[in-house]
């Protein structure tokens, strides 16, 4: 099942895992290293590559640039929902797609595939 971008706030249970390399709090002296660059976005969010910064899933691939020169727009067109494998459904990204889950369930974490109650 395809889900369209607009209808994302049907599904609150989103987790993603972004790591990035330019976070201003690591020193690069190796004192704080083991969590630099790891973030989480709260469900629902999407995290803003190389920002630290999470946006609502339904400001992806809207037409409108809201993350640090409008990576949440860059891509969009390529909509590999059908390939994913989604459990339940999917919503374009600039990943190519993103699987989501109903309320009330969250993918496994593991898979990013299937959903966990």
């Amino acid at each position: 099942m395809m889900i369209a971008v607009n209808n994302l706030v049907d599904f609150k249970f989103l987790y993603l895992l972004l790591i990035y390399t330019n976070n201003s709090e690591c020193s690069g002296d190796n004192s704080d290293e083991e969590e630099c660059g790891h973030y989480k976005c709260p469900p629902d969010m999407w995290p803003c590559p190389n920002s630290g910064h999470c946006i609502p899933l339904g400001k992806l691939c809207n037409g409108i640039n809201d993350c640090d020169g409008g990576m949440d727009e860059k891509t969009c067109s390529r909509n590999l929902c059908q390939t994913l494998g989604c459990q339940s459904g999917c919503a374009s990204s600039p990943t190519g797609g993103i699987c989501t889950c109903p309320q009330g369930y969250k993918l496994d974490e593991r898979f990013q595939r299937s959903c966990i109650g």
